[in-house]
């Protein structure tokens, strides 16, 4: 049954939708709809294909991680390195560390959402980064960042993976730690998650 007024277009309301108009809740066809992966560029990636292959990247701590086709995972160096070159044709940065972007590229638009470790982040907060995101998947390839990339970051990536219906938020972490082995998100940005999830459903 759908749970949107505008049902999906290829599966004529077959599947639920939800925030952002791409969450499905059939039981019988769980995969995401053609027209949904169109829009927000959903095409998972294997393991193997998230690291670059140039010499200076294998020499950083941990490269950027192709996540997505449009959604990217990294942390404060790589939205920095973004200044100097964009190999990936990155067009926009969500930056959810607390320190601001400080070397930018004139053609990629910055967001920032401070986020601490120290404290809960508030359900609407998240919403507000997760909507945003979506918009911006839409129109380019996004960058998502936090300090390290281990924390905070992939916990709203793996949030925004639940939240349009491609994965649940604990396969999603998993995956996340299978593409970068640096993810290691605090116990509390993950309550967070959860109580945003929860007011969710």
């Amino acid at each position: 049954e759908c749970l949107s007024k505008n049902p999906c277009p290829t599966c004529n309301g077959r599947r639920g939708l939800r925030l952002l108009g791409y969450r499905f809740s059939c039981k019988s066809e769980p995969a995401i709809c053609t027209v949904a992966k169109a829009a927000n560029g959903l095409t998972s990636l294997k393991p193997t294909d998230t690291r670059t292959s140039t010499a200076q990247e294998r020499k950083r701590k941990m490269a950027m991680t192709r996540v997505l086709e449009r959604l990217y995972l990294g942390d404060a160096r790589d939205a920095d390195h973004l200044s100097v070159s964009n190999p990936f044709c990155i067009t926009a940065v969500v930056n959810v560390n607390t320190a601001p972007n400080h070397s930018k590229r004139d053609e990629i638009n910055y967001v920032h959402f401070p986020l601490g470790e120290s404290c809960r982040v508030p359900p609407l907060r998240l919403e507000q980064v997760i909507t945003t995101i979506g918009e911006l998947v839409r129109a380019g390839k996004v960058l998502v960042h936090c300090a390290a990339g281990s924390s905070r970051s992939p916990v709203i990536v793996a949030l925004y993976m639940d939240v349009i219906g491609y994965e649940n938020f604990d396969d999603a972490v998993s995956h996340l730690r299978e593409l970068r082995s640096v993810v290691a998100p605090s116990k509390l940005i993950i309550d967070s998650a959860r109580a945003y999830l929860k007011e969710m459903t």
